[in-house]
């Protein structure tokens, strides 16, 4: 581009105003411009000229004016008759013609349906007077006015004014024109929600995953709150969001099976959504506020996770907490990028926790928190939170909850502090006994822990302010030493006058380790360890709980393993069954899939009943399994006479397989025979 010819910056004039312009203001000229700039220029301009945001807008205005007058003068050019023609297309018609349909008024100064007079009437859409005369065979006169409310609801509850309608001709083309589109329309629709009659209940399940009662309850929520458009009703809208939900499927199918636009369907999904979550459905249905205690326990806990986790007597609440993914896009923020990125899955995600029952119920689903988040942690920010007054719903009285490896073994006496105090308000009224062997652990779980608005802690020593507020009872986790809580008698006195609740004794390990004198006469490293069971008999109301992450069990397992009274049950995994297992209180067996030979089969079976007891081994296989065996175990497999002397077809002699006979038929020999005795 030229360059002026002041010294300075470079200046880049426009071509037409010799205006100098800035960079977002520059525009190069096109070929359609050059004709008309050379009128006012005189100069033809190059591929380096431009001009300014205003000439350009001055020109295009120029065009459009000569391809205005061209339109017009075209028009003018064409035969008088199409021109009359075109005036008489709607021609004054009277009302002449009588029809045997019910009508309601036509003024426009009161309701239609409710005779309420006026002001804030509309008009009666033409959609709706067609869907009416089609559904009631009643007729809404064109400009026929109603209350704007009726048109959500109430709009078919109308009663007609008079019993005959009179039209004119024009009106009776309309309805003839209105249904050719719907027949047009309904020959092109795949997929349509708007009969309830057109599918069934069993259709309804596989294609949006809830029964038809379901459905029409769901759609209770959204009527109202979404409207119907030419291409799509609240029906169709609703159908297309559970059908996105349950399948996932690309809106490029949806737009097939609904013959709707692909933005169609993006409107339908964002109004049904935004419809769900603003109303009263997600209240009703998600959150802690929506559902009892009672409700919960009765309704959505099983038996057996009450006989495994919980307590007869006392039925408790059950919870599952599991923290899940959802796939995002990378975002533009660099903060928010990296806390996004989990380099477990290597992709963008956030995680929504999950609360539900044993029965699978979904109470409540908070977040979602960041991708560097693991379950611990989310759960520490919900317990410390307590978001959704959880401790008061979900944590009261006897609560369990179940959760993933990593949560740490002090998270139950932590939460049963954490869950007695809300319910007990007051200081005082709660104390939990801990005791800890090192400060070290002392001062990291009361920092952790005084995070907790309403829960106060501490432990012995930090300070003499600490100590006076410990002795007061002001205190409701309290952390202390062994020698503390035994060896001291005036702090030992100071408890007892407390309102203990729980002891815990965490490390436990170190009774053993520090506490008791060792095999060459050394002295023991804490003896007070050694004293901790006088506890029970300070405090014989609480319970005490020990708790251990680190035990060494190898000597108690191999005593137990050669005891066959012992209480220790114990199930063993392994591949190798014939290297040399020879352990006495086996007398259960199971073999998933079966052995390559069998020699292998002999080898599996007999490590159990060597202490003469009954005992039983079951083969678990498949079609699959039978493939690559020897032909002696398929035989053992598929033959219908005796397992056992099938089996020892292969190692006995047709002599030494008459005492084997001898067991046939009785129910203890195998499944074959114990059907044929029954």
């Amino acid at each position: 581009m030229p360059r002026s010819k002041s010294c300075g910056p470079k200046s880049y004039d426009c071509f037409n105003c010799q205006r100098r312009t800035r960079q977002k203001d520059r525009y190069p000229i096109h070929k359609k411009y050059k004709s008309l700039l050379y009128k006012p220029t005189g100069r033809t301009p190059c591929e380096t000229d431009s001009l300014c945001n205003r000439c350009r807008h001055m020109f295009d205005s120029i065009l459009r004016r000569k391809d205005d007058k061209k339109k017009s003068s075209t028009s003018l050019q064409q035969p008088e008759e199409k021109v009359l023609h075109h005036s008489q297309q709607a021609p004054f018609s009277p009302p002449s013609v009588t029809l045997p349909f019910p009508c309601t008024t036509r003024g426009h100064s009161s309701c239609c349906l409710c005779k309420r007079p006026g002001p804030k009437l509309v008009v009666v859409a033409v959609d709706v007077r067609h869907r009416i005369f089609i559904s009631h065979e009643i007729v809404i006169p064109a400009g026929a006015r109603c209350c704007p409310n009726h048109l959500q609801r109430n709009i078919e509850k109308i009663s007609p004014s008079a019993e005959t309608t009179t039209v004119n001709r024009s009106y009776i083309s309309q309805p003839k024109r209105f249904l050719r589109t719907e027949v047009l329309k309904t020959e092109k629709t795949r997929l349509s929600f708007d009969n309830s009659s057109h599918l069934i209940n069993s259709d309804y399940v596989d294609l949006l995953g809830i029964p038809k009662a379901a459905y029409d309850d769901l759609l209770k929520y959204v009527d109202g709150r979404v409207k119907s458009t030419p291409s799509r009703t609240v029906r169709t809208s609703l159908a297309i969001f559970l059908m996105k939900l349950r399948g996932g499927d690309s809106n490029r199918v949806l737009s097939t099976l609904f013959n709707i636009s692909k933005s169609g369907i993006r409107r339908s999904i964002k109004v049904i959504r935004y419809a769900l979550i603003d109303g009263n459905f997600v209240k009703e249905n998600l959150g802690f506020q929506h559902i009892t205690r009672e409700e919960i326990i009765h309704q959505h806990t099983r038996p057996l996770a009450q006989t495994l986790f919980g307590d007869n007597t006392q039925p408790q609440v059950i919870l599952v907490l599991d923290g899940t993914y959802i796939y995002i896009n990378k975002s533009s923020n660099f903060k928010f990028q990296r806390q996004s990125f989990s380099f477990h899955k290597w992709r963008q995600l956030v995680k929504p926790m999950v609360i539900v029952s044993i029965s699978g119920y979904f109470l409540s689903v908070l977040g979602p928190y960041f991708a560097k988040d693991n379950d611990a942690s989310i759960l520490t920010h919900i317990m410390r939170s307590n978001l959704e007054d959880i401790f008061a719903i979900g944590l009261k009285r006897m609560t369990s909850s179940l959760w993933i490896e990593g949560f740490g073994k002090s998270l139950p006496f932590q939460l049963y502090a954490a869950a007695q105090k809300r319910m007990n308000q007051g200081p005082g009224s709660v104390h939990v006994l801990v005791c800890s062997p090192l400060i070290a652990l002392m001062k990291d779980q009361t920092k952790k822990m005084s995070r907790i608005s309403h829960l106060n802690v501490g432990y012995k020593g930090e300070s003499v302010h600490m100590d006076e507020k410990i002795k007061r009872g002001d205190i409701d986790l309290i952390y202390a030493s062994p020698e503390t809580l035994v060896g001291e008698p005036e702090w030992r006195t100071a408890f007892q006058g407390l309102n203990v609740t729980l002891i815990v004794v965490d490390e436990f390990h170190t009774i053993y380790t520090w506490g008791l004198q060792s095999d060459k006469g050394k002295e023991a490293f804490r003896g007070w360890f050694a004293q901790l069971g006088k506890l029970r008999s300070f405090y014989p109301d609480a319970p005490l709980l020990a708790l251990e992450s680190a035990e060494k069990t190898k000597d108690k397992i191999i005593s137990d393993l050669g005891n066959p009274q012992s209480d220790l049950r114990i199930i063993i995994a392994t591949s190798a069954l014939g290297m040399g297992v020879d352990i006495q209180g086996f007398h259960s067996l199971v073999l998933y899939g079966p052995p390559l030979t069998a020699v292998d089969l002999i080898q599996g079976i007999g490590r159990i009943g060597r202490d003469g007891n009954p005992s039983c081994a079951v083969l678990l296989h498949n079609s699959y399994n039978v493939r690559n065996i020897d032909t002696d175990v398929k035989c053992v497999i598929r033959d219908p006479s005796c397992r056992r002397v099938s089996i020892m077809k292969s190692f006995l002699k047709d002599s030494e397989l008459q005492e084997i006979h001898s067991d046939m038929g009785k129910h203890t020999c195998c499944d074959i025979c114990e059907d044929k005795c029954k």
